[in-house]
C-alpha cells in the first residue's frame, strides 16, 4: 500500500512526507513491509545502505533505532539514539528513542527527562513511537519499584488511547499488589488549592503542564510560586507529588519533609512521612548487607557427608536437575543452614528453642573449567560469623578456604526481625504454631524493636526518641510502616500496644458524617466508623479497598457488609465472605466463612459450587483426606455439570500433586502429600486456598464429566 504523501514523516520531523522525504517514499514502503513481515535483520541492512547515500535523515534514523532494539543490539541503538538527538534535538521521536534505550540500559529514572521532552516536542498528533515510549518506560519503572513515576506515566498513556488495555492492567496490578504501601497507592493527586488565596490563578497556571506530562516543568513553576507565596502547604504537597511522578525520589522526600513543618494536621504529617519512608532506599536507617559466599571444596563426597551429618545443617530435597544453569551441571546437594539443631517434635517447644534458618548452600563438584565449590547464598551480615563457624566446624578439612564474599542485596534489620524464618517439625499443630507466633511477635515488637538503634532517629532507639517532640511524626510514621510490613509477613499484632509502649497517640476513629469517606486517604479507610455508613457508602468503600487491596480496611468493611441483613444476597456480600476467608488468620476461621457463604448463596438461589471448591482447597491444605473426599463426591454428584466446575477441581488436584496436568492420576487414592516442613514463613504458602472460583468455563452439553478424584479408583 503506497504511502500517503500528506501523512506525517515517520521520522518525527513534523512535516508531511511530500515536503520532507518524498525521495525515500518507495524505500519507506519497503521498510514498513519488512517490519510487518518481521524481517528485522534485512530491514536493518536496507536502512544502513540507504544511510550511506543520504546520511542524517530522521526517517532512516528512526527506523534504524527501532531495528537495533528489536534485534537486541542495545548499545548500538543507544549510540544511534544519541546521534539522532544531536542532529534533530527537538524531534519527539529522537527524544522517544533516547528515552526507550536509556530505560533499557540505565533504568526508568534515566529515561524520565527525555520522555518529558518528547511529550513537550509533540506539536500535533502523538506519534506511535512516543506512545510506545510511555508503555516501555512505564513497565521498566514498575519493575524497578518506582511506583509513583510508573503510575504517572501509565496513567497518561491510558488517557491517550482508551482501547489499549495494557496500561490499565498494569495500573490495576500495582493497585492490587500487597507489597506497595497505601501511601504510594493513594489516588489523591495534586493538593487542592485553597479558594481564598491571591495566588490561586498562578497555581492553576503552574500545574497546567501536567496535562501533557510535563511534571518537572510544573514542579519548577510551583517551586517558584512557593517562594513568592510564603511556602503554603498545598504547594509543597503538590511539589512532592510532581517530583515523585518525574522519578525524583530524593526531591519528593525533601518536599514531603518540608510539608510536615508547615503546620499541617498530624494525620497529614504522618502520612507524608510514611510516604517519604516508602520512597527511601534505607527508610529506617538500619540497612544490613546480604552476602553470597563461595568456599573452595576439597573432597566433595566427604564434605557432602559431613554437612549432611551436622546437627545444624539440613539436607533439602529439591529437584537438582532444575537448578542446572546454561551449560552448567546441577549441584550435588542443597542444604539449609540453621542456628541450632532441628526439633524432633513440637511437643513442649519453647520460643527460644526453635531453629532459625540462616541461609542456603549448594555443593558443586569439579567442572572442566572450575574447581569444586560450596556456594552459600542469603547470609545477612549479622549472621555472617555464625554461618562461617557452622560451615567450618561441620566441613573440617573437606571445606576449603573462603574464595569470595559479595554483597548481593540489602535488607532492613527491622524487616528481618518481622520475618520468622523458623524451621519447625512436621507435627506442629496450628494451635501450637499460633501460640509460638504470638509470643514471638510480642517479644519482637514490644521487647526487641523499641531498643533498636535507627539512623532515622539519629542513632537513637525508638524508646529513647519517644520522649522528644521532634521525633514524634517520624515515630508515628515508622510504626505505620511496621504495621504494613507486619501484615505482609502474616503478623496480626495490635500495633496500638506498640504506640502505647512508646507513649504515642492512638489513631482516632473517623466519623463519615463529618468527613465523606470518598475523600479519605486510603491509609485512613480502616478507621471509619462503619456503623455510620449507609449501605451504598459501605459498598463503595469496600470496592475501593478491594480495588486497592487495602487489607486493613478490607477486612473491617467486608465484615460490616456480611453483618448487615439489608445487604444479604447481594454480589458484594458474597464477595465479602471470600475476602474474609482469604484474610482469616487460621484455616478453621476461613472454613467458617466459606460455610456461611455457601448458606447465603443457597438462600439467594445461587449455586454453592464456588464455595465447595473453596472448601476443597482448604481441606487439601489441612491434609484432611476424608473431608476432601466428601467434598469431591458432593461436587461430582451435584455440580460437575455446571460450567467450569470440573476445570476448577482439576486445577486444585494438579496444584496439590494428585493429578498430572494431562488429567491422569499421579497414583492411588491418598491424602495430599505433606511437603517438607522446611522454612516456615508466616503468610506464605504453596497455594492460595479459599480463592473464589467463578464459573467462567463450559462443559460439553450432554457429556458426563470425567475426572479422577481420590476414592474413585
Amino acid at each position: 500500500m503506497p504511502f500517503d504523501a500528506y501523512s506525517p514523516c515517520p521520522g518525527g520531523t513534523g512535516k508531511k512526507i511530500k515536503f520532507c522525504c518524498s525521495d525515500l517514499s518507495g524505500e519507506l514502503e519497503k521498510i514498513e513491509r519488512m517490519i510487518e513481515g518481521e524481517q528485522y535483520q534485512a530491514c536493518l541492512s536496507l536502512v544502513e545502505r540507504l544511510e550511506q547515500k543520504t546520511p542524517g535523515r530522521a526517517c532512516l534514523m528512526a527506523a534504524k533505532g527501532l531495528m537495533l532494539r528489536v534485534v537486541d543490539r542495545l548499545e548500538e541503538a543507544k549510540t544511534v539514539a544519541a546521534e539522532f538527538l544531536r542532529l534533530h534535538p527537538n524531534n519527539p521521536i529522537a527524544l522517544a528513542e533516547s528515552a526507550i534505550v536509556l530505560a533499557a540500559t540505565e533504568g526508568g529514572v534515566a529515561a524520565m527527562s527525555p520522555l518529558q521532552q518528547s511529550l513537550a516536542a509533540v506539536g500535533g498528533e502523538l506519534p506511535g513511537r512516543v506512545y510506545e515510549m510511555l508503555g516501555m518506560v512505564g513497565q521498566v519503572l514498575v519493575l524497578e519499584g518506582n511506583f509513583l513515576a510508573a503510575r504517572a506515566v501509565l496513567s497518561l498513556q491510558a488517557t491517550i488511547e482508551a482501547n489499549d488495555s495494557r496500561p490499565i492492567e498494569l495500573l490495576a496490578r500495582m493497585n492490587l499488589s500487597p507489597s506497595i504501601p497505601p501511601w504510594v497507592k493513594d489516588e489523591r493527586w495534586l493538593a487542592d488549592c485553597p479558594s481564598d488565596v491571591p495566588w490561586r490563578d498562578e497555581f492553576r497556571s503552574a500545574v497546567a503542564p501536567v496535562q501533557k506530562g510535563q511534571w518537572s516543568t510544573a514542579a519548577e513553576h510551583l517551586l517558584a510560586l512557593a517562594e513568592k507565596a510564603g511556602d503554603p502547604p498545598a504547594i509543597w504537597r503538590s511539589l512532592a507529588t510532581l517530583r515523585g511522578w518525574a522519578g525524583d525520589r530524593a526531591g519528593s522526600i525533601e518536599a514531603l519533609r518540608k510539608y510536615q513543618t508547615l503546620g499541617v494536621p498530624l494525620d497529614d504529617a504522618v502520612e507524608a512521612e510514611a510516604l517519604a519512608l516508602s520512597l527511601a532506599d534505607d527508610p529506617l536507617g538500619d540497612r544490613l548487607d546480604v552476602l553470597d559466599l563461595e568456599f573452595a571444596a576439597g573432597d566433595v563426597e566427604q564434605l557432602q557427608l559431613a554437612m549432611a551429618s551436622s546437627p545444624r545443617i539440613v539436607h533439602v530435597p529439591v529437584d537438582l536437575a532444575a537448578m542446572a544453569g546454561d551449560g552448567e551441571p546441577p549441584p550435588k546437594a542443597v542444604f539449609a543452614i540453621c542456628d541450632r539443631a532441628p526439633l524432633e517434635t513440637a511437643d513442649g517447644a519453647a520460643l527460644g528453642a526453635i531453629p532459625r534458618h540462616l541461609c542456603q548452600a549448594a555443593l558443586y563438584g569439579r567442572q572442566t573449567d572450575r574447581e569444586a565449590r560450596l556456594e552459600v547464598i542469603g547470609v545477612v551480615a549479622d549472621d555472617l560469623e555464625q554461618v562461617k563457624a557452622i560451615l567450618t566446624g561441620a566441613g573440617g578439612s573437606a571445606l576449603g578456604p573462603l574464595a569470595s564474599e559479595e554483597v548481593a542485596e540489602h535488607v532492613s534489620a527491622t524487616h528481618e526481625l518481622l520475618h520468622r524464618k523458623w524451621r519447625l517439625p512436621h507435627d506442629v499443630s496450628p494451635e501450637k504454631y499460633h501460640e509460638l507466633a504470638a509470643q514471638y511477635e510480642k517479644e519482637a515488637l514490644l521487647g526487641q524493636w523499641p531498643k533498636s538503634r535507627l539512623g532515622l532517629l539519629d542513632g537513637k532507639s525508638p524508646e529513647e526518641a519517644a520522649g522528644e517532640e521532634r521525633y514524634r511524626v517520624r515515630l508515628l510514621a515508622t510504626v505505620s510502616l511496621l504495621e504494613f510490613w507486619a501484615d505482609g509477613a502474616g503478623i496480626r499484632f495490635d500495633f496500638n500496644q506498640l504506640r502505647t509502649r512508646l507513649g504515642l497517640p492512638l489513631p482516632e476513629a473517623i466519623d463519615p458524617e463529618q468527613l465523606p469517606v470518598e475523600r479519605l486517604p486510603l491509609a485512613r479507610l480502616a478507621r471509619v466508623v462503619v456503623e455510620k455508613l449507609s449501605d451504598e457508602a459501605l459498598l463503595a468503600a469496600y470496592r475501593r479497598a478491594s480495588g486497592m487491596n487495602a487489607r486493613a480496611a478490607l477486612g473491617k468493611l467486608a465484615q460490616a457488609i456480611v453483618d448487615r441483613p439489608s445487604l444479604a444476597g447481594r454480589d458484594e456480600s458474597l464477595r465479602a465472605y471470600s475476602t474474609l476467608a482469604r484474610l482469616a488468620d487460621r484455616s478453621d476461621q476461613a472454613l467458617e466463612y466459606v460455610d456461611r457463604a455457601r448458606q447465603a448463596a443457597e438462600a439467594a438461589g445461587r449455586s454453592s459450587a464456588p464455595w465447595d471448591v473453596a472448601e476443597l482447597s482448604y481441606r487439601f491444605e489441612r491434609l484432611e483426606a476424608d473431608e476432601a473426599g466428601r467434598v469431591l463426591r458432593h461436587l461430582e454428584a451435584h455440580h460437575f455439570r455446571e460450567p467450569g466446575v470440573v476445570a476448577a477441581v482439576q486445577d486444585l488436584l494438579v496444584r496439590y500433586g494428585l493429578l498430572r496436568p494431562d488429567g491422569t492420576p499421579v497414583g492411588p487414592a491418598a491424602a495430599p502429600p505433606q511437603a517438607d516442613a522446611g522454612i516456615v514463613v508466616p503468610g506464605a504458602s504453596a497455594a492460595e486456598p479459599g480463592e473464589l472460583w467463578t464459573p467462567d468455563g463450559t462443559s460439553p452439553a450432554g457429556e458426563k464429566p470425567k475426572i479422577w478424584v481420590p476414592g474413585m479408583d
